[in-house]
């Protein structure tokens, strides 16, 4: 059977604190043997590593397999619903990043059998390292995008709270249609600070939730490890659970505040623009009333006359 082409590596991504990687790399004996004795198999195909086979081993539970193996994992139906690692069930977002270097197995390609061997792209130095950490809840982000998105497009429409060009206004009124502006715009810099305000703190509190969740996610995965080592659970670990999924809970009761505060913002942010549109039409129809009153005035007296 042919040998996959591996795409191109790319550049190995910046890991932050508590991130997942997937390292990808030619087996040899040295290798293989520094794996655990019972993580010298790969647990997909139950088949003993190799020399020259091409292995992945993904950090949060140090488990080694082969490449298509882990392709096949994460191109399955079950992965799409599960989003996890086949092993330890932690969350991953693998797919894209090892599409990009191993080229998808499907059921039906994997039913016509695999080439387990590295190939010849990848050396016996190389090392591809991916980050599969698990992104935050995709409608969130989607959200948080869309919000954000709001708020740019929100700055580049109101450099000027002015709809009506100055030189509309009639000379004698444009001080007052001036005075006018100058305190909408004083109204709108509040209104601004605020909304800004609100979108970092709750920017902030998205951040503290996600890493609230990534906290309980890792003393599960230690506590998962440790019990299938053969060590007893202790209480102590149970009570650090409890306590940080009680975090998780507030940390998300906290975000959900934000998120409101930062609604409620821009929905007054939105409603002043509105007011101070319709306050500078308002006034325009005034001056102009006043000037046909006036014309009115001035003809009826010349007719008097």
């Amino acid at each position: 059977m042919s040998r996959p082409r591996a795409a191109p590596a790319p550049p190995a991504p910046a890991q932050r604190s508590g991130s997942i990687s997937l390292v990808l790399s030619r087996a040899n004996a040295t290798s293989i043997e520094e794996l655990a004795e019972h993580k010298r198999e790969c647990p997909a195909c139950q088949l003993e590593f190799e020399a020259d086979d091409y292995l992945a081993v993904i950090s949060c539970c140090g488990t080694a397999m082969h490449a298509v193996c882990i392709s096949a994992w994460v191109n399955s139906q079950t992965y799409a619903k599960t989003k996890v690692c086949m092993k330890c069930r932690k969350a991953i977002d693998a797919r894209r990043p090892l599409n990009n270097v191993v080229p998808p197995v499907t059921d039906k390609s994997w039913d016509r059998g695999q080439e387990f061997t590295a190939p010849e792209s990848v050396g016996a130095d190389v090392k591809i390292e991916l980050d599969v950490s698990s992104r935050p809840d995709s409608a969130a982000r989607r959200q948080y995008r869309r919000q954000m998105a709001s708020y740019l497009a929100r700055q580049r429409s109101t450099a000027s709270v002015a709809i009506i060009p100055e030189t509309d206004v009639p000379a004698r009124s444009r001080a007052a249609y001036r005075e006018l502006l100058q305190t909408q715009r004083a109204e709108m810099d509040e209104l601004e600070l605020r909304y800004r305000n609100a979108r970092s703190q709750w920017r902030n509190a998205f951040e503290a939730e996600a890493q609230s969740a990534s906290a309980v996610s890792d003393a599960r995965e230690r506590e998962r490890y440790h019990v299938g080592s053969g060590g007893q659970t202790v209480n102590g670990t149970v009570n650090e659970i409890n306590a940080l999924s009680d975090a998780v809970k507030a940390a998300r009761r906290t975000q959900e505040q934000r998120h409101s505060e930062f609604r409620a913002h821009s929905k007054e942010y939105d409603e002043a623009k509105k007011r101070h549109q319709a306050a500078q039409l308002a006034f325009l129809q005034r001056v102009m009333r006043d000037m046909a009153a006036a014309e009115t005035h001035d003809s009826s007296s010349q007719s008097s006359d």
